[in-house]
C-alpha cells in the first residue's frame, strides 16, 4: 500500500512538473517572439514579464516538491543583493539538483541560470525553455578535440560572450563544476568521498564575465539517502534535502590566458572542494 501511494505521488508530481514546463515554455516562446519584434520600452517590458514567468515557474516547482512529494527542503542561504550578479559553484549529485536549486533559491537570489550540456537543448520543451531563458549550453569534447587550441578558444569565447550577455542584468549563474553527476565508481579514483574533482574553466569564464561585481557563492546539496533518483525524490522515498549556500572569497584576479592565474584558481577550487567534502560527510553522519 505504501509503495502504491509513493508511486501515485511520483506520477502526480511528474505530471504537474511537466504541465508547468509545457505552459511555461509556451508562454515564454510567445513572449520571446513578441520581444523579437519589439523596440525600446516595450521590449524591456516584455523581457520583464518573461523574468516574472521564470520566477513563477520556479515557485511552482517548489510547491510540487513540498506539497505533493512531501520534500523537507532545509535551506541556509547567504544574505545577498538580489539586484546584483552572482556566480554559484555547486556540487552535482542528481538530476534533481536543478529543480532543488530553482525551488530553494527563488526567495533568496535573482533569477537562476545554469550551464547545461548542449545535448539537453534537444529535450522536448525543456531544451526550448532553457534556450529562450538564456541558459548557456556547453559542448562536450573528447580529449583529442580539447587538444585543438582553436576549438578550445572558440568554445571559451562563445561561453564568455554568453556569460557577459547574462550579466547585463541581475542573475545568478550556477555552475556544476564537477562536469558530471557524482558516481561512486569514479569517486574511488580520487581523494573525495562525496564529490568528483572540480574543473576550473567554466568558473574562470563566469567570474571573468562577472567583472568582480556581485559575489561568488558555494552551494552544497546533500540528500538524505544513497540511491538518489528523480523517482526516489518525487515519490517521497528520499524526503529530506539540505542546501547550504555561503559566500566565498576569491582574492586573485582571473585571467583566462594566464596559466599561473588558472593554476591558482584550480588550487583554490580544490581547497574549497576538500572543505565541502568534509562538510557533507559530517552532515550525513549527523543524520544517521
Amino acid at each position: 500500500m505504501i509503495c502504491v501511494y509513493a508511486s501515485m505521488r511520483a506520477i502526480l508530481a511528474i505530471s504537474l512538473l511537466s504541465l508547468n514546463l509545457v505552459i511555461g515554455t509556451s508562454l515564454v516562446f510567445a513572449l520571446s517572439l513578441f520581444s523579437f519584434f519589439s523596440l525600446g520600452l516595450l521590449k524591456t517590458w516584455v523581457n520583464n514579464i518573461i523574468s516574472c514567468l521564470c520566477y513563477y515557474h520556479a515557485r511552482n516547482i517548489r510547491a510540487v516538491l513540498l506539497y505533493i512529494s512531501g520534500l523537507q527542503l532545509q535551506v541556509s542561504f547567504a544574505d545577498i543583493n538580489k539586484q546584483d550578479r552572482h556566480v554559484i559553484i555547486a556540487n552535482h549529485r542528481s538530476q534533481m539538483d536543478i529543480l532543488i536549486l530553482l525551488a530553494a533559491a527563488s526567495e533568496h537570489a535573482p533569477e537562476l541560470k545554469f550551464f547545461l550540456k548542449r545535448s539537453l537543448m534537444y529535450v522536448p520543451f525543456m531544451g526550448l525553455f532553457c534556450y529562450l531563458c538564456g541558459y548557456p549550453f556547453v559542448d562536450r569534447f573528447t580529449k583529442s578535440q580539447l587538444r585543438d587550441r582553436q576549438l578550445r578558444a572558440k568554445q571559451q569565447q562563445m561561453l564568455l560572450d554568453k556569460c557577459q550577455s547574462l550579466f547585463t542584468r541581475a542573475v545568478a549563474l550556477v555552475i556544476f563544476v564537477e562536469g558530471t553527476r557524482f558516481d561512486k565508481t569514479k569517486a574511488q579514483k580520487f581523494k573525495y568521498e562525496n564529490l568528483l574533482p572540480p574543473q576550473s574553466l567554466g568558473v574562470a569564464t563566469a567570474i571573468n564575465a562577472q567583472q568582480q561585481t556581485g559575489s561568488v557563492l558555494d552551494a552544497t546539496i546533500v540528500y538524505a539517502g544513497d540511491d538518489i533518483s528523480v523517482w526516489q525524490v518525487l515519490s517521497g522515498k528520499i524526503n529530506k534535502v539540505q542546501l547550504l549556500v555561503e559566500e566565498v572569497k576569491l582574492e586573485q584576479t582571473i585571467n583566462l590566458d594566464d596559466k599561473t592565474s588558472m593554476r591558482g584558481l584550480q588550487n583554490w577550487l580544490q581547497e574549497l572542494w576538500q572543505r565541502k567534502d568534509k562538510r557533507i560527510s559530517e552532515i550525513l553522519a549527523a543524520s544517521t
